[in-house]
């Protein structure tokens, strides 16, 4: 495969190709259970027998994480945590039989040893019920594991720009399938009944929160090559439009995470990139004033064109005051702060050990029955101060990596997005979907110019 930038044509058949994935599956929902595994069992044989060649590990996982939702959404039959067993797979797999080198950090694999006395806790508080033991540690644990895998495959992973750019293409071609799905099984936009609350009509009838965060992949990706005035498919209009299909997506689904974390860890990271001293602010600004006023009508015109085919809500829902001014709703968090404050009593009580791993959803005091939403709250009540240390280790590896990148703005500039993507995806989606450790794990990708020896 290569990862030249692929030609017309082929830019072409290739979408048409993922189109008739998705517009199938919203017809006949067993061609995405089919899909699935073709592209993962195909993947696995082809990383094995090549050695990994041209990185097809971490291309096909980024693919499938970026379709995780695509095929929740379309009922196929597909295992629902399908996505992240395969992402594992195939970095493990590409480790192993990969001819490029990983360099390795204790800390990852200290993180990932972090979570295992907690399984001792679920076995005793689940005792006999195997079924209900096996859901509550796949749910809570292949969220960490993922991230654990992905950050070893990509620890200061050496990377050009171009095969950067092959690995966002791979990514934004997965988002793109399950953008189709989504409009067909949408239909007329402007049929929906709207309110002021998370919308599974317009989301293609699945869950909001996680059609967003996967919208927020695409949105996010495009703006990171955007910036680094990095062109993916060949023509600028073609990049542009996609963008806008996924910021007009991730509007419609009224989750607001997705969106404005994608939206605010580019654009942080672009302050990394552009602003590391006055004068580069000064010549940012002389050369690309035009640019930046243009995206500020780009992204205030799409918001505009969605707010008026919403009548208004999706204003009222971003900014939580109804037509006539007033405050829609006291907590904003929709209950996820009633679950952390659940959890911080928990970590009280069992400050050492936890309650073990799945097992806040039985016990918590606030909110108990909801499954956990913010990791970091998550880690403290179920682990103790072993989740403790491991959320000192999620927050110090990227400052180290973040001093080790001194001198490579590129590097600095995705690792600042691309950690803010995950730390802002963690408070409102946990680890339940693939994204949040796959991205964590990009986010130390060693990105250089033309050359991997470029210092």
């Amino acid at each position: 495969m290569s990862i030249v930038a692929p030609s017309p044509v082929k830019m072409f058949l290739i979408f048409a190709f993922l189109a008739l994935i998705g517009f199938s599956s919203s017809h006949v929902s067993k061609i995405a259970f089919l899909w699935a595994f073709f592209v993962f069992f195909a993947g696995m044989l082809y990383v094995t027998f090549t050695n990994n060649r041209h990185g097809m590990a971490h291309l096909l996982a980024g693919y499938i994480m970026a379709t995780e939702v695509f095929y929740r959404m379309a009922w196929a039959g597909v295992p629902w945590e399908f996505a992240k067993y395969a992402v594992i797979l195939l970095l493990i797999n590409g480790m192993i039989f990969g001819r490029n080198k990983h360099r390795y950090s204790l800390l990852i694999v200290f993180y990932l040893l972090l979570h295992i006395p907690a399984i001792y806790l679920s076995f005793e508080y689940y005792g006999a019920d195997t079924l209900q033991l096996k859901k509550r540690l796949f749910f809570n644990l292949l969220g960490p594991l993922v991230l654990g895998v992905s950050a070893m495959y990509f620890y200061r992973f050496k990377m050009t720009l171009e095969e950067f750019s092959e690995l966002s293409r791979w990514i934004v071609l997965g988002v793109f399938t399950m953008g189709v799905l989504v409009v067909f099984n949408v239909g007329d936009y402007t049929a929906v009944q709207f309110s002021y609350s998370s919308n599974m009509s317009s989301s293609g009838g699945f869950s909001g929160n996680q059609v967003a965060i996967a919208f927020g992949v695409g949105i996010i990706i495009m703006m990171v090559n955007m910036i680094m005035k990095n062109r993916l498919f060949i023509y600028i209009w073609v990049d542009l439009l996609l963008l806008f299909m996924f910021i007009f997506q991730g509007l419609m689904t009224f989750s607001r995470g997705g969106v404005l974390g994608a939206v605010l860890a580019a654009g942080l990271g672009s302050l990394v990139y552009y602003f590391s001293n006055f004068e580069q602010l000064i010549e940012f600004f002389r050369k690309n004033i035009i640019k930046v006023l243009l995206a500020i009508v780009f992204a205030t015109g799409t918001f505009s064109y969605v707010n008026e085919i919403t009548d208004g809500y999706l204003y009222a829902r971003y900014f939580n005051v109804d037509k006539d001014g007033n405050k829609i709703k006291e907590d904003l968090s929709t209950g996820r702060g009633d679950i952390v404050l659940g959890d911080l009593m928990l970590f009280e009580d069992s400050f050492y050990t936890g309650v073990g791993a799945g097992v806040s959803v039985e016990v918590r005091p606030l909110h108990r029955g909801f499954a956990p939403h913010v990791e970091f709250s998550r880690l403290l009540a179920e682990h103790g101060m072993l989740g403790f240390f491991a959320i000192i280790i999620l927050l110090f590896l990227p400052v180290s990596q973040f001093f080790y990148l001194a001198g490579n703005p590129r590097g600095q500039f995705i690792l600042v997005a691309f950690v803010l993507l995950t730390f802002i995806s963690m408070t409102h989606a946990a680890t339940r979907v693939a994204m949040i450790g796959f991205f964590y794990g990009m986010s130390f990708l060693l990105i250089y110019g033309e050359e991997k020896d470029e210092v």
